[in-house]
Order: C-alpha cells, then structure tokens, then sequence
C-alpha cells in the first residue's frame, strides 16, 4: 500500500510539475518605469487629471502591442510647487530608478532639469518657457510662445483691437508668452502693456481699475487658477465689458458663462480625432487641453526605447528625431529639443472650448 501511495504521489507530483512547464511566465520583459509628475491636487487639478487619462489611454494601447519592454507608470502630485516637484524627482531617480519623466509646467520642468540631467533621465514637458529645455536630456512638446503669439497677432489685427492688457502671473511660461506677444504686437502697430498678478492672489480689483482707465479693449490671460477665475469675475463686476482673450488660460475653467463667445490661442489640438476621443470618454471630461501631446509624448518614449540596443541608448533616438507624426499632427524638434506644432483659435461655444480655425 505505501509502494502504491508513493507512487500515486509521484504521478500527482510530476503532472504538477508539467503544468508549471506548461504554464508561460508572464512579465519576464525588461521594464521601461516612466514618472509622470501632474497638479492632481488643488486649483489646477482639472488640468493634471486630464493629462493623467491620456498616459493611461496611451499605456493601455501599447499593452496590446508586441513590445520588448514593458512600459510601467507612476503618477505624481506636483502641485505646481517646484519645491515639491524636485522632491518628486530625487524620489524618482534615486528611488524608482526611472528611465524618463514627464512633466506639465515650465516652473517644475526647469526645476528639476539637473537632476534629469546629471541622472540622464529622459524629461519631455508640456511648457512654454525654453528654459525647461535646457539640456541633452530635456525635451519640450509643446507649441512654441512664439508660434502662438504669431497666431494671436494675426487674430487681433483681423478684429482691430488696438489697446491690449496682458494679464500674466509670475510664471517662466507666461513670462515667455507675454515677452513674445509683446515683440509680435509691436511688429502690427498695436499698444500693450503687461501686468502681472502674484500667484495666490484674491483681490486685483485696484490692478483692474488702473487697468480700465487704459481704455483697454482686449485682455489677453495667461494665468493659472485661482487667479484666472478670479479676474475675469471682478473684471465684470468693476464694470467692464471688454473682450476677454487667452493664452491657453481659459482651458482651466470649469465654468464657461462669463466666457461665452470669447475665443482664445490654444497649442496643438486635434479635435475629431479617435484617439482624443478616446480619451476625453476615459476622463469624463470634455477639456482635450495638452491631452494629445500627453498621449504622443508616452508613444515617443516608446520609439525611443523599442529601436535603441538598449535603454541608455533612447536618448540618442530623441536627439535625432527631427520631427514625429502623432495625435495632434505635426511636430518638429529645434536644435534646443523643443517639439513646436501649429497654434489654433478656440472659441467658447455653449460652454465648451471649440477649435474655430486651425
């Protein structure tokens, strides 16, 4: 009996040991760890939630590609705080040990450059300011301030405003946007003058004021939340019913009524496309601000990393990437490392932002 039972627990423990042969391993691939650093708190969260769903849309489609790495994801919350944001990324490169970051804001991508840079850490970002650029390993996708000043020049010139308020806060990009929308109007005869409100701030209505006596007949925003709801209402309720313009700004907003009708520059954007679609479903939202940039940022690290021998060897594939066809169409690297694309006007349209002119 016990030669019997031995031998029946052979035969049990040799078809177990099959099955484990059988079974194929999964996740044996190398890894590709990508930090993505987001404002998912705060003010500004409508904007990092949304660009936050575009990574997950982007990594989710490249799971059902036949890759050699796998490509795994760890959000972070900046904040918008640089401080925080090179928290972040020590964490990131000393911690996580990952192979690129991504970023929103020219503050935070400027601030933690060095570390990418010293832990070579490929860093694409969505910013304005070149600063966040400065680098082998830094890269920025986004349209340039210049591209989009050029854009907004030729739509005041169309409308005939020849008093202009740029309304900025103290922010690298939107110094850069102001600086090169200043240079632009200067070049079609229009007056401006730049004003600049500290983050945080709650009460512009003596700014305002000084403001309206300019007869100004076009604010032109580049403001972040709090700030930028906060203007416009005390702007009205001072009185004035000037046009209200943008910098990207009002793809901040939740609530468009006091916006309805205005139009504003906005990057790269591709409305009707699948892949926007997609990920405005998965958000729940209907912002498409930054979000095709996002999603074409993760398929270029993953370009990057597929055609390289190995993975210290991707940023030689982005230093050479002169331009990419991706979500948003056309984009093309400057010898700085910033990926410029086309400026559109948008226009506020039953409460929702609308591409009115490509």
């Amino acid at each position: 009996m016990k030669k019997i039972a031995l031998s029946l627990i052979l035969v049990l423990s040799l078809a177990a040991c099959g099955d484990k042969t059988e079974t194929p391993k999964e996740n044996t691939k190398p890894v590709v760890k990508i930090g993505v650093m987001l404002p998912l708190s705060g003010d500004n969260a409508i904007i990092g939630k949304a660009l936050k769903g575009a990574v997950e849309v982007a990594i989710n489609d490249i799971k059902k590609d036949n890759t050699k790495y796998n490509y795994d994801v760890i959000f972070e919350d900046s904040q918008l705080r640089p401080t925080t944001a090179i928290s972040i990324a020590n964490k990131l490169a000393n911690i996580d040990k990952v192979d690129a970051i991504l970023t929103y804001g020219s503050n935070i991508a400027h601030s933690i450059s060095q570390i990418t840079e010293s832990n070579k850490i490929i860093q694409i970002s969505l910013a304005s300011s070149p600063t966040a650029a400065i680098g082998k390993y830094n890269f920025i996708n986004w349209t340039k301030p210049e591209t989009e000043a050029i854009r907004l020049g030729e739509e005041i010139k169309k409308l005939s405003y020849k008093k202009i308020a740029i309304v900025i806060t103290n922010h690298e990009g939107a110094y850069a946007a102001a600086k090169e929308l200043q240079e632009q109007l200067a070049t079609i005869g229009v007056k401006s003058s730049v004003h600049t409100v500290n983050a945080g701030s709650k009460d512009m209505r003596i700014e305002i004021q000084k403001m309206m006596q300019d007869d100004i007949d076009l604010y032109v925003l580049s403001l972040y939340n709090p700030e930028n709801q906060i203007f416009v209402r005390q702007l009205r309720e001072a009185g004035s019913m000037a046009d209200i313009s943008a910098i990207e700004s009002f793809n901040f907003y939740n609530d468009f009524t006091l916006l309805e009708g205005m139009w504003y520059v906005d990057g790269a954007s591709s409305e009707n496309s699948d892949v926007i679609n997609r990920i405005k479903k998965h958000n729940n939202l209907s912002n498409s601000y930054g979000i095709g940039q996002f999603y074409d940022n993760i398929m270029m690290l993953k370009s990057a990393f597929e055609n390289s021998e190995q993975k210290n060897d991707a940023i030689n594939y982005m230093l050479n990437l002169g331009s990419y066809i991706g979500v948003v169409g056309q984009i093309i690297q400057n010898n700085d490392g910033i990926f410029d694309s086309k400026a559109v006007i948008k226009k506020i349209i039953k409460g929702k932002p609308v591409v009115v002119e490509e």
